[in-house]
């Protein structure tokens, strides 16, 4: 029992070699699955929220910002995502700058905030960036410095960002094919050693060489494509690389984990929250 229980509690430290057979490694694939599942269940969010507009052109978002209305994610979007509600629509009319809001999306248990959907370029680039919800230090200074929530603190969770390509919006109702980089946080951050801390980071699909990420408008989970998510460097790199979204199954995505020691092992990435 001891010794088990010092296996598990270095994976949340560092990961030391271990043989391409070790039993260990098992435990170790176990943990960049629950460690990922945020990561990629967000990166899949922000593709999916974009299959939703991508097919609106310039003029469309002009005449959505003139009828007042707000942009409606589509009930499983937004469950996926946490939105409360319609996103408030702004619309530049100088530089046609496009940005729609959902404030108190609840992301994941505990972690609360804005959910910010940026087009770059109608049907063609979008940004979707997180911001959990913050509360001042000092309650007499509300302007003063200001922390997450404990739990997202946890994981380090203060800021992420994704910027979606979309090589194909197939209109309203239809598939779109999407690209999505992930960065979770999205700003390096370093520790009081100067040294960088890990971000998460998910590309869809794994690699330039693959077709896009297939979308149907209204899924929360990819038809077609996959993914890369990996964490840290060096000896504690963590890696994932997803199977085809087809393999999908309930509410986890089949994948193969690797370490820095080159072991691999099948595992599922959870896709429901409260995994972290």
């Amino acid at each position: 029992m001891i010794l088990l229980a010092t296996l598990l509690g270095s994976l949340t430290g560092c990961f030391p070699e271990v043989n391409i057979n070790d039993p260990v490694a098992d435990l170790y694939a176990a943990d960049y699955a629950r460690r990922a599942s945020l990561s990629v269940r967000l990166a899949s969010g922000a593709g999916a929220l974009v299959s939703e507009v991508c097919f609106i052109g310039q003029d469309g978002w002009s005449d959505l910002a003139a009828s007042k209305e707000g942009i409606d994610p589509g009930t499983q979007v937004a469950s996926l995502l946490g939105l409360q509600g319609d996103g408030d629509l702004t619309y530049d009319q100088e530089t046609g700058g496009v940005l729609v809001k959902w404030e108190g999306a609840e992301i994941d248990d505990g972690i609360t905030g804005t959910i910010t959907l940026t087009v770059r370029r109608a049907t063609e680039t979008f940004g979707v960036s997180f911001s959990p919800d913050t509360t001042p230090i000092d309650e007499d200074e509300p302007e003063g410095p200001a922390e997450v929530s404990e739990e997202a603190a946890a994981i380090g969770f203060t800021s992420a960002a994704a910027t979606v390509d979309v090589t194909g919006c197939g209109g309203d109702g239809a598939n779109s094919a999407i690209e999505v980089d992930f960065n979770m946080p999205e700003l390096i951050e370093y520790d009081e050693d100067g040294e960088a801390l890990p971000q998460a980071l998910v590309i869809m699909p794994s690699s330039d060489d693959l077709d896009a990420v297939v979308w149907s408008k209204g899924e929360p989970w990819p038809d077609e494509g996959d993914f890369f998510w990996t964490y840290g460097a060096g000896v504690d790199r963590q890696q994932i690389y997803g199977y085809d979204a087809s393999e999908i199954s309930g509410e986890s995505w089949p994948a193969q984990a690797e370490g820095a020691s080159s072991w691999i092992r099948d595992v599922d990435v959870p896709l429901t929250r409260g995994v972290r």
